[in-house]
């Protein structure tokens, strides 16, 4: 439930239980929605609310595991295991979009669609 906010001339970065890692760019918003981390095991699920700006993501990937990592923001949701990509949520939640630079991301907005390297994804 914490919500973060960076300056205009500010970021930050956090890092994960299972080490992946986020950057929030100048001018961001967000609030952490679920920091789970299941016994000792390395099962870890993390959900983000994007409300604007841009973030980058590094997410591990946990083989053989059902880790989860989420970004939602105003008009889209986005999924991932492992991979990097980066979000971004204009003011005023008219549109979201992500860019995928390794692996793939689930992206889904009324339906889901796959987004792989190299490509981006516009939602409105």
């Amino acid at each position: 439930g914490d919500r973060l906010r960076t300056g205009a001339d500010a970021s930050l970065t956090l890092r994960f239980a299972d080490g992946s890692r986020l950057l929030a760019t100048p001018d961001s918003e967000f609030s952490l929605e679920r920091l789970l981390v299941l016994g000792r095991s390395t099962v870890v699920d993390t959900r983000l609310r994007l409300e604007r700006g841009s973030v980058d993501s590094i997410v591990v990937p946990q083989p053989g595991q059902r880790s989860g990592y989420e970004i939602r923001t105003p008009t889209v949701n986005l999924g991932v295991r492992g991979t990097e990509f980066r979000a971004h949520a204009d003011p005023g939640g008219a549109s979201s979009r992500v860019e995928v630079l390794t692996g793939r991301v689930g992206a889904t907005a009324g339906r889901e669609v796959q987004v792989e390297a190299g490509f981006g994804s516009v939602a409105a």
